[in-house]
């Protein structure tokens, strides 16, 4: 094998390195002094570039072709036919024959280089879950962790979630049921909010168009990441996150009633109008104007079943906050 190669060999990871873009500064500044030492380096590195191309061994999923050096190898005695008289021609062959089994070698050995540096990638599926205004859905994720979702709902989860990744993300209003495993936490992530826990009930509010997220704890304990503070919440705590302020309070209250929606009732606990319209308009699929800015901030409270009309619910509200209001369609007006 030819004595010049197997000094040279030591560089062939840094000339591929090179010749893929894969090269590092420091890396390449070597590199570049090295071809510089002298003209037998500057060669040498020729001679595999220009197997490299021949190769063709830089296209993703092609298999290496013994022919392509073979044929670049006979290209070079063709050549060399031409211009050398019969007794140098034959030094010459006797020449590329002495280098012709490392020339193939160098080749293969550069198809070995690429394919080690292609990493399979696993195509990541997202799985989304919906439920659309006017409705709500319960469901049973692949670790056993019970979701529900209100209304305008949607959470949204890869495809490897449940064996090491119980990570999901919320837009909306969702009460968790999850399965304990204490070698995974189960997190949810929210606008500007993530929820980590390992076992128990808790339900989230957390509409992209609400000012703030509310997080009520059934059962359990749930640890809080805020961006600006984490906390740790007991059972029967609710935290309400201003993301306008970045206000947090804590309440201790009975949070079952943050679960009502989930046994089709509508519960609402000292909520500005601004607030139930928005939640009004989700469960019954209509748009809502207040047409009255006197009206947006008063606070209402009261319990309501599903059944109900949306009708039936603002007759309610008129009479004891002194509104009036039209419905056309899926359009109402509150003057």
């Amino acid at each position: 094998m030819n004595k010049d190669i197997l000094s040279n060999s030591k560089w062939n990871d840094q000339i591929m390195d090179y010749l893929t873009g894969n090269i590092s500064e420091n890396d390449k500044r070597r590199f570049l002094e090295w071809r510089n030492i002298s003209p037998e380096n500057e060669k040498y590195f020729q001679e595999i570039a220009a197997i490299w191309d021949a190769s063709e061994v830089s296209t993703l999923n092609k298999k290496f072709d013994w022919h392509k050096p073979y044929i670049h190898f006979c290209q070079c005695i063709r050549e060399s036919s031409i211009s050398k008289r019969p007794f140098v021609l034959r030094l010459t062959m006797l020449k590329y024959v002495a280098v012709v089994i490392p020339f193939v070698f160098l080749s293969y050995y550069s198809f070995l280089y690429f394919q080690s540096k292609i990493k399979p990638t696993l195509s990541v599926q997202i799985t989304k879950i919906e439920a659309p205004k006017g409705s709500k859905t319960c469901l049973t994720l692949v670790d056993g962790t019970i979701v529900w979702l209100n209304a305008g709902s949607t959470i949204e989860y890869p495809s490897d979630f449940g064996g090491m990744n119980r990570k999901i993300i919320l837009n909306g209003e969702a009460y968790f049921e999850v399965a304990h495993n204490k070698e995974c936490p189960f997190i949810v992530t929210t606008n500007k909010i993530n929820v980590k826990v390992l076992g128990t009930k808790f339900n989230i509010r957390a509409y992209v168009e609400d000012p703030e997220v509310t997080v009520a704890l059934l059962q359990g304990s749930v640890e809080l990441d805020t961006q600006k503070d984490t906390l740790i919440m007991k059972p029967n705590e609710r935290v309400n996150c201003n993301l306008l302020n970045g206000v947090i309070s804590v309440t201790q209250e009975d949070t079952k009633s943050a679960i009502d929606w989930t046994q089709d009732k509508i519960t609402f606990q000292s909520e500005t109008f601004e607030q139930i319209v928005r939640t009004l308009e989700r469960i019954y699929n209509v748009k809502i104007n207040i047409h009255n800015e006197q009206i947006k901030n008063r606070k209402f409270t009261g319990d309501f079943v599903n059944n109900e009309t949306i009708e039936q619910i603002l007759n309610v509200m008129s009479t004891s906050k002194n509104f009036q209001y039209k419905i056309k369609g899926n359009i109402v007006d509150l003057y």
